[in-house]
C-alpha cells in the first residue's frame, strides 16, 4: 500500500497528468449536462417549482408552500427562471460552478498547511471528477454542491482563524442543508476546548432567519419557514433511502421507535465523544481527521439517510487523500461507498448486498478511528 501511495503522489506531481484531469472532467460535464434521464428530483420537484415560480409572478411566487427547500435554493431557482435560460442546464451549471469553488478551498487549504503548490491543481483535478461529484451535479442536477461548498469554506477559514466568516459559511451552508449538522459535533468540541467563541454559534441561526426574510416578507408565514426542516424529516418514513448504514439491518416495521433511538444515540454519541476529546491536543491533522470522522461516522448512525448524505464526507476525504497518502484505502472505501450507494437508486438496486456495503462502510468508519486515536495517542 505505501509502494502505490507513493507512486499516486508522485503522478500528482506531474503538471500534465493534472491538467489533462482537469480537461477530462469539464468534458464529461459537457457530456452530462444535455442528458436528461428519468431523474426523480429534477422532473418531479425543481422544474415544476420553476414552471410555478415562471407562471406566479416570479419573486413573488415565493409567498406560496410549493417547495420543501429552503428558500436559500428556490432564490437561486427564481434567478433561473426569470433568466429565461434552459432550466435544465442551468440548474446542472449552477451546481457545477459550487464544485470549482470547494476545489479551490481544499486547494488554497492544503497549499496554504503543507507548501506544496501543486496540490490546488490536484484538487482541481480529482474532486469535479469524482463519479459521485459527476452524477450528482452534472447528471442528476442535484444541489448537494452548493452547502458542501459552504462547510468547505467555513473550515477553510476556521484553519485560518477567522471565527467571523467560518460560522457564516457555517451558517450559509445549514440554510442551504441541513445536513450541515453532519459536522456540528466538531465546532462544539471546539468550543469546549475554549478554541472558538460561544456567540458566533448565534451566525447560524441568526443567518438562517436572514435566509427566509425575503420570503417571511414576500407573504410566506414565519412558522412555515421555521420549520422547514422539521416538515422535510417527517417526509419519509424509511429508516434509510439507499444509504447502506446501520439501518439496513433493522425492520422498517418499527420506524417511529427505531427512529428515536438513532437521534438519541446520536447525541449520546456527539456529546460523549466531545467530553472525552476536550482536554486532548489536537494539532492540524487531527482536526482534519475528525471533521473527516464526522462526516462519515453521522450519516452511519442517524437514521432517514439518502445516499447523497456522503457528499459532505466524500469532500474532506480528498483533503485527507492529499494529506495523508499512506492511508489511500480509506478515502477510496468512501468513494466506493458513496457509489455504490448511487447504484442502489438504479436497476441494479436488486443485485447489490447492502449488508456487506454496511459491514464494509463500518469497517472504513473503525479504520479512520484507529487512524485519529494513534495521532491523539502520539502527538
Amino acid at each position: 500500500m505505501e509502494i502505490i501511495a507513493k507512486r499516486i503522489e508522485k503522478l500528482l506531481q506531474t503538471k500534465t497528468i493534472l491538467w489533462c484531469l482537469i480537461f477530462l472532467g469539464a468534458f464529461i460535464k459537457l457530456l452530462l449536462i444535455p442528458r436528461c434521464p428519468d431523474m426523480r428530483d429534477f422532473d418531479h420537484f425543481i422544474n415544476p417549482w420553476i414552471e410555478f415560480i415562471k407562471n406566479n409572478g416570479y419573486f413573488k411566487a415565493l409567498e406560496h408552500n410549493f417547495y420543501n427547500y429552503t428558500p436559500m435554493y428556490i432564490y437561486f431557482l427564481t434567478i433561473i427562471a426569470k433568466s429565461g435560460f434552459n432550466s435544465l442546464f442551468s440548474v446542472k451549471i449552477l451546481s457545477i460552478f459550487f464544485e470549482y469553488v470547494t476545489a479551490y478551498f481544499i486547494g488554497k487549504f492544503l497549499v496554504e498547511k503543507t507548501g506544496k503548490k501543486h496540490l490546488m491543481t490536484a484538487a482541481f483535478a480529482i474532486f469535479p471528477l469524482l463519479p459521485t461529484v459527476l452524477i450528482n451535479s452534472s447528471y442528476s442536477a442535484q444541489c448537494d454542491s452548493i452547502y458542501t461548498c459552504f462547510v468547505i469554506g467555513s473550515l477553510f477559514f476556521l484553519f485560518r482563524k477567522k471565527q467571523f466568516l467560518s460560522f457564516l459559511f457555517l451558517g450559509i451552508a445549514f440554510s442551504f442543508k441541513l445536513q450541515t449538522v453532519f459536522v456540528f459535533p466538531f465546532y462544539f468540541l471546539l468550543l469546549l476546548k475554549n478554541q472558538v467563541k460561544w456567540y458566533y454559534f448565534l451566525l447560524i441561526p441568526l443567518t438562517y432567519f436572514f435566509s427566509i426574510l425575503p420570503a417571511w416578507i414576500l407573504g410566506r408565514p414565519l412558522s412555515e419557514l421555521l420549520t422547514i426542516y422539521l416538515n422535510q424529516a417527517n417526509n419519509y418514513k424509511l429508516l434509510t433511502m439507499n444509504l447502506p448504514n446501520l439501518y439496513v439491518w433493522l425492520s422498517n416495521d418499527y420506524y417511529e421507535l427505531i427512529k428515536n433511538i438513532g437521534l438519541v444515540v446520536t447525541v449520546i454519541v456527539s456529546l460523549v465523544g466531545a467530553f472525552l476529546l476536550r482536554k486532548k491536543r489536537l494539532n492540524l491533522e487531527s482536526m482534519v481527521k475528525l471533521v473527516f470522522l464526522c462526516a462519515v461516522l453521522f450519516p452511519f448512525i442517524l437514521p432517514g439517510m439518502h445516499e447523497r448524505y456522503l457528499f459532505v464526507g466524500e469532500t474532506l476525504a480528498v483533503v485527507y487523500f492529499l494529506l495523508f497518502f499512506k492511508k489511500i484505502y480509506i478515502p477510496i472505501g468512501i468513494f466506493t461507498i458513496s457509489f455504490i450507494s448511487y447504484l442502489l437508486c438504479s436497476r441494479f438496486h436488486d443485485y447489490i448486498p447492502t449488508h456487506l456495503l454496511s459491514i464494509f462502510y463500518l469497517f472504513i468508519i473503525s479504520c479512520l478511528i484507529k487512524d485519529f486515536l494513534h495521532d491523539i495517542r502520539t502527538d
